[in-house]
């Protein structure tokens, strides 16, 4: 593809690459000599030539509950094997390309809907703003997963692109976004984020994923928010969070779990 490539044996060599340069992508096994892989994600992750490369982690095994912990801990993609390059290369080339065209789209569409949601900033420090945050990741994560663009101002009856200011990126980091809502979300709810630059500004693009076989449901209660456990919230086609009420919404929710968890089962992916 083009890249050079860095190897590391063990996660000790591996971090003494990251403090002498800068990389495009990072990519690591979930087991590791020298400590685990998700050791090894947080470590790079506190390091400042880490903080904002993508790593993309690999694994054969790894149960739910580990790959949950490796998206808390920072990385930005996550493979199973067995795979071929194919699938590798596009997965690659999509985390070390610094806009794509998707991207670039989603920025000039500006059409908020079930699977997109834009914000000019999210406060991480309030409770209330956390659960805020929560109750959308819980609603899009039961209807297929989405994005949710930072940067993006609502004025009026449209969208202006103002970008997210350099001090304030690292505010967006996938663990920082973690911790802020894991308190008020189940183990079926998690997101990465990235930092795309777009014409002179920055933007935070974050990924929310799917509720795979599971519904994913509020932890705790935060009556401001209007987050409560054992709810289930939605995101609807015209772009809001609700709580469910339509038999056929749900029914639409019950066939796509039923449907991932037959596919693990089988091992058939997409066929």
């Amino acid at each position: 593809m083009g890249l050079g490539v860095v190897q590391a044996a063990d996660n000790e060599t591996g971090l003494q690459q990251v403090a002498k340069r800068s990389f495009s992508l990072i990519t690591t096994d979930l087991n590791r000599p020298g400590g685990s892989g998700i050791d090894f994600v947080r470590q790079v992750r506190s390091m400042p030539n880490g903080r904002q490369v993508p790593i993309l982690m690999i694994s054969g095994n790894a149960t739910h509950e580990a790959e949950l912990d490796a998206w808390r801990a920072g990385v930005s993609g996550f493979m199973r094997k067995p795979f071929g390059i194919e699938e590798l290369s596009i997965e690659v080339e999509k985390m070390t390309v610094k806009i794509t065209e998707i991207d670039r789209m989603l920025l000039n569409v500006a059409v908020e809907g079930r699977d997109l949601d834009y914000k000019e900033r999210i406060d991480l420090d309030s409770n209330t703003s956390k659960a805020e945050l929560a109750r959308d990741i819980i609603a899009m994560a039961n209807s297929g997963g989405g994005r949710l663009v930072v940067g993006v101002a609502e004025r009026d009856d449209s969208f202006e692109r103002i970008g997210v200011p350099a001090a304030e990126l690292l505010r967006y980091e996938t663990t920082k976004i973690n911790d802020a809502v894991k308190k008020y979300v189940t183990a079926t709810a998690y997101v990465s984020s990235r930092v795309v630059e777009y014409q002179g500004n920055r933007f935070i693009f974050i990924e929310i994923y799917p509720s795979e076989d599971t519904i994913a449901l509020a932890a705790i209660p935060n009556e401001k928010a209007g987050l409560y456990p054992g709810r289930i919230y939605i995101r609807t086609q015209d772009g809001r969070t609700t709580e469910l009420t339509d038999p056929l919404d749900l029914r639409r929710l019950i066939d796509r779990l039923v449907e991932n968890k037959l596919k693990r089962l089988t091992g058939h992916g997409d066929n």
